[in-house]
């Protein structure tokens, strides 16, 4: 176990000697103490950082969407879910997930200069850079140069997060795999719900338990859920064995059926659930959003 191998009884027993596999480093008691005491004096902050929902003051609520990799259809999620938030409540969109997936998806003109950097020197909601989209909906685009993703920092994401909560009744985070090797766990640490979309296909569902132990690492296990989204695809694991058998042990908080409207409507510059709500799809993404949302 954690490579020990097969070491001699007489070995492990030597005088003088231990194995320790883990153990608190010197002054840690002291250290833990004084983390705790900092954390009643500003809650949901550790050394500054905001670890919680409540962290962020504002009456609004955040909301992020994700997966195991990319192509599982965040973005489309996202956007459905988004725009028909918009219609009852005031909602923005934000696209943490790379280079054009929202400005494609609601057909932004190629010269639109709004985009995530606008906001490094943002301090208050007067200072706020959005797309005013025709369904009602604010969008906030990602970068136009992948050159300029390391720009968008966990210390931009908590401004951006922190001064739209404050504006907004829903802010939809469309993000990436949230992990260490980019910001979204800034997006999934502030976030009162986190949605983890994945695809009946065996690398989405082999990464899922990765994700999910990741998000619990980072406090947000009771606020994270799965949903299962192209259910039915041709050439997919069958439904009935991820949900029946439920060999990964997750309840689906949503299962998204396929459809061919959706990529229709996406190349339309269309929100598939706007466009054609009586589609199966746009049936079972509007089901989630009122059950979640209500």
């Amino acid at each position: 176990m954690f490579g020990l191998g097969r070491k001699k009884k007489k070995d492990m027993q030597e005088p003088g000697e231990s194995l320790i596999l883990w153990g608190p480093a010197a002054g840690t008691e002291h250290a833990e103490q004084e983390e705790r005491e900092r954390e009643k004096e500003n809650p949901g902050m550790i050394d500054g950082i905001p670890v919680s929902p409540g962290a962020l003051p504002g009456r609004g609520k955040i909301v992020t969407f994700h997966s195991p990799k990319g192509g599982d259809g965040v973005s489309t999620v996202a956007a459905n879910v988004a725009a028909l938030l918009a219609r009852h409540a005031g909602t923005v969109l934000v696209d943490l997930n790379g280079v054009g997936a929202v400005r494609s998806r609601f057909g932004l003109p190629s010269d639109c200069p709004v985009n995530i950097l606008d906001w490094e020197s943002a301090e208050d909601r007067r200072h706020i850079s959005v797309y005013e989209h025709q369904c009602g909906l604010a969008l906030v685009p990602g970068v136009v140069h992948y050159d300029d993703l390391e720009r968008v920092n966990p210390a931009l994401v908590f401004r951006v997060l922190g001064i739209l909560k404050d504006a907004y009744e829903y802010v939809v985070v469309d993000a990436p795999p949230v992990n260490g090797a980019n910001p979204a766990w800034a997006a999934a640490v502030v976030s009162d719900r986190v949605f983890t979309v994945i695809t009946p296909d065996r690398a989405s569902i082999d990464m899922l338990g990765g994700t999910v132990n990741y998000l619990e690492r980072l406090g947000c296990e009771d606020r994270s859920a799965v949903m299962l989204n192209k259910a039915g695809v041709p050439g997919g694991i069958r439904v009935a064995d991820l949900v029946d058998k439920n060999p990964l042990g997750v309840e689906f908080k949503a299962i998204l059926p396929y459809s061919d409207a959706v990529m229709e409507y996406n190349n339309r510059r269309q929100v598939v659930a706007l466009a054609r709500p009586k589609d199966p799809f746009s049936r079972a993404v509007s089901a989630f959003t009122e059950e979640v949302f209500d």
